[in-house]
């Protein structure tokens, strides 16, 4: 299997994607007609949506499927939203995690692709070897439409951000759980989740939380039976794959874009990872 990262950035109000970012997109569909992936992970806080929609308009990808997350992972749908990450250090991490559920679901991966533009390639390169090492990783870089000043702000930031992004790699930053066969038999059903602390990280989820989330995925119930299975996939990207380590590193990740940059709000599409 081969998979292309399309790397979240700006979107305007009415969804419609920014110059640098439409540039992303099409560099993806450009690759996936071309063969050279068939699986692309859209992602970005507030952004995954709009790229997911755009690319699978463009590769005429059933609707239902272009908007698939990766609770959907197990329905072979050719794009997969990654709605969690904050920063590229984190979308590289996050797509790690759908990585490995992939080469468990469906077949291993073997080849990722990164988009991006010019002045972000040298760090996604250098990030992505790092964290995505059992994979071919390679970053294409992606033309930039917009102004001198827009790009020369941008790539300005790349200094500071490669080093954050180098300490936190020093101290470990990008270990996860594999979630293996045999965790994934155990989430056959919705009714054999466990909701306690046994899986890790969950503590951190009451109880009563989970079951709410249950309930909003109920939708899924009538398209696929084995509802366990497409939580157990949300809940590993989001919680039981990340170790406590790991956690600790992110929470100073997100200090750090909270305290050198604008915080990346859902409703802040402006700002760039």
């Amino acid at each position: 299997m081969k998979v292309g990262i399309v790397h979240g950035a700006a979107v305007y109000d009415d969804g419609s994607l920014y110059p640098h970012t439409r540039e992303r997109a099409n560099s993806a569909i450009a690759a996936y007609r071309e063969g050279r992936i068939d699986t692309i992970i859209a992602g970005g806080i507030g952004t995954d949506l709009a790229i997911a929609s755009y690319v699978g308009k463009n590769i005429n990808s059933d609707s239902s499927k272009t908007l698939t997350s990766i609770a959907g992972l197990g329905r072979k749908s050719n794009i997969i939203r990654n709605p969690y990450a904050i920063s590229s250090l984190r979308e590289l991490y996050d797509s790690k995690l759908i990585l490995n559920l992939l080469s468990e679901v469906r077949e291993p991966v073997e080849k990722v692709l990164s988009f991006s533009q010019r002045w972000h390639a040298p760090r996604l390169e250098r990030d992505g070897k790092k964290i995505l090492s059992k994979y071919d990783f390679e970053c294409i870089p992606c033309p930039d439409p917009r102004s001198k000043e827009e790009v020369e702000f941008d790539a300005s930031q790349e200094k500071t951000k490669s080093r954050f992004d180098l300490w936190l790699l020093r101290f470990g930053y990008g270990r996860t759980r594999n979630p293996g066969r045999s965790w994934l038999e155990k989430a056959k059903f919705i009714d054999e989740i466990n909701f306690g602390t046994g899986w890790g990280p969950l503590h951190a989820y009451s109880y009563n939380r989970k079951r709410n989330e249950i309930m909003k995925l109920k939708e899924y119930e009538k398209v696929e039976p084995k509802m366990g299975v497409l939580i157990a996939m949300e809940d590993y990207v989001r919680n039981y794959g990340i170790p406590y380590w790991q956690r600790n590193l992110m929470f100073w990740e997100r200090k750090f874009h909270q305290w050198f940059g604008p915080a990346r709000q859902a409703s802040s599409y402006k700002w760039e990872n």
